[in-house]
């Protein structure tokens, strides 16, 4: 359990398997709202990372998952669904959370179910997600996120439990 919530932080959203890139996907939007696109993190820029994995009870020692590893994000729109697609190559994981602005979506990972509700305020995707665990083992956490561009770069704030910790990415091709 520890693992999967110390993938989903790195990734920023508890997870949903995901397919193949969406790139070459008819009908696929990457521009339509700021936040849309290809990003990858700057994880020499994280911030307050340590402490709000505390907040999680999570290790910082798994084998293939640290405080240097680089995580992909690619959010896009198709059709009405948004998605939230995640890649963490070092650890092989990859994750796509599909969603509707304003309407609640739940989803399960590795038997940990959560549920995540966004929107879009003033430029920037807002939203909760809420862990309530496994069948062995109960959970009750909410982080709330904001992923806001800032100059070139967008800014993924996450608070959970008064601990706030951002994380950068810069956009790719």
């Amino acid at each position: 359990m520890k693992c999967i919530l110390a993938l989903a932080l790195f990734a920023g959203v508890a997870v949903v398997w995901a397919g193949d890139d969406a790139a070459h996907e008819e009908g696929v939007d990457w521009t339509s709202k700021p936040w849309l696109g290809k990003w990858e993190s700057i994880p020499e820029k994280d911030e307050n990372l340590v402490e709000f994995l505390k907040k999680l009870n999570v290790p910082m020692d798994h084998s293939k998952m640290n405080a240097t590893v680089k995580v992909h994000l690619n959010h896009y729109k198709k059709g009405d669904d948004y998605h939230h697609k995640i890649i963490v190559k070092e650890a092989e994981y990859k994750n796509d959370v599909v969603f509707k602005l304003g309407q609640e979506s739940a989803g399960s990972y590795n038997g940990s179910s959560f549920t995540v509700k966004y929107e879009d305020k003033d430029g920037a995707l807002v939203g909760t997600i809420h862990y309530t665990g496994t069948k062995e083992q109960s959970l009750d956490k909410t982080i709330n996120n904001e992923y806001k561009v800032e100059g070139n770069q967008l800014v993924k704030t996450s608070t959970l439990e008064g601990v706030t910790h951002k994380r950068y990415y810069n956009k790719r091709n």
